[in-house]
This record gives structure tokens, sequence and C-alpha cells, in this order.
């Protein structure tokens, strides 16, 4: 049974990437195990209910499992502590704990777009030659087709994906990359919109981004 002995919380400002922001929870329980919860890019009011509510809420609280706390203040980094916590207790993966069954996952390197088709394919060889059995490439309208071509070219059997970042309105340059058989197609609109219709024309999956349970739900209908 869990109980917290001991909480801290970290407030991160990370001097690089989109989300230069980040806030870690770790909890300690009176057996000395701890659980570790993160939050990129918080909402303001996150900090203030992680320092003044989470250690009236857990501290020397008993607790069988992570539904029991209900709403953890703090959000999705406290409740992913405790989840964290409760799964390594039991010696468990969290995966696991959470459904998943999956035991091992293919690592990837993101690509920006580069200045021509050699740099791009060069910079591929970079990766490929350290281990990487898979790239996701970013692609945008007159960077896609052409690129992907020449990465697929020279190395028929790589994995590779493409993160469109929300920068298509015309589906018929994705349709086109569909081609090359993509493990992926991450954001290729801004919202919800197209995506089902996109799915229903290539074969490799689409994915979306959604920032909300309400967004996830609109998403799967």
């Amino acid at each position: 049974m869990p109980r917290v002995r001991e909480l801290e919380v970290f407030r991160l400002v990370l001097p690089y990437g989109r989300r230069p922001e980040a806030v870690l929870v770790r909890l300690t329980d009176y057996g000395g195990m701890t659980g570790w919860g993160e939050i990129v890019d918080p909402a303001p009011k996150t900090w203030r209910l992680l320092q003044e509510g989470l250690g009236g809420a857990l501290i020397g609280l008993d607790w069988e499992h992570p539904d029991e706390l209900g709403g953890v203040p703090g959000g999705p980094a406290a409740d992913m502590a405790c989840w964290d916590l409760w799964a390594r207790m039991r010696g468990v993966p969290l995966s696991h704990a959470l459904g998943g069954s999956r035991t091992s996952l293919m690592a990837t390197v993101r690509i920006g777009a580069e200045r021509n088709l050699d740099s791009l394919v060069a910079r591929v060889n970079r990766h490929v030659c350290a281990g990487y059995a898979h790239v996701t490439l970013d692609v945008h309208p007159g960077w896609d087709v052409e690129p992907l071509r020449a990465v697929r070219q020279a190395y028929p059997a790589l994995g590779i994906g493409v993160d469109a970042r929300g920068g298509y309105t015309d589906a018929k340059a994705l349709e086109a990359m569909d081609a090359y058989t993509l493990s992926a197609i991450e954001r290729p609109f801004t919202g919800l919109a197209g995506h089902a219709d996109l799915q229903e024309h290539v074969a490799a999956p689409v994915l979306v981004e959604v920032s909300s349970a309400a967004e996830l739900d609109e998403a799967v209908a």
C-alpha cells in the first residue's frame, strides 16, 4: 500500500525547444520507493496548485490504487507520479499498469527541412550509421514528396514517418507521399477537420494532436 512520506516539485526552464518549461513531481513513500511525474508547458496555475495543494492531499494518506485519489491537485504531473510509484511498488512497467502490452518501442529521430536533398540524405545517413532504424521527416507544402523520394531511394528498408505540423489544407500531396511506405502521417491539418477523410485514402496511420480529453473524444468520434 503506497503511503507518501515526502514530495518534491521541480520547475525547469529549458534553453531550447518550442516548449521551454516543464514541472517535475517526485513522490517518496515510507519504504524509500520513488515515483516521478512530468508536465510540459504547464498552465500558470499548475505550479501554484502543486505547491499549495499536493502535500495536504497525499502526504500520510494510505491508498491501494491511483484511481482512489480522484482529481489530484496539480493535474497530470501529480497523477503520473502516483501511477509511477504504484507500478514500481508492484514491479511492473507503468505502460503495462495502464493497460499496454508492448515490451519495446522503436526510437525515431526527427529531421527538419534541409537546404537541399543532398544535405537531407547526408543527415539521414549520419543517424542511420548511429543505429536509428526510423526517422521522422518534417514536411510542408513545397518540401514533401521530393525529399521523401530521395530518402526512400537511398534507404529502401528504413522506417520513415512524416510530420506536417498542421501545414496542409489540400490532401493531394499527403496522398502522394503515402506511396513511399510511411509509418505515420503526423498532424497533417490544423484542428481535427479532414483527418478522417485523409485516413480513408492512405494506408499510413494519420496521427492527430490533441490537448485535452474533450479533444481526444472528438478525435475518436
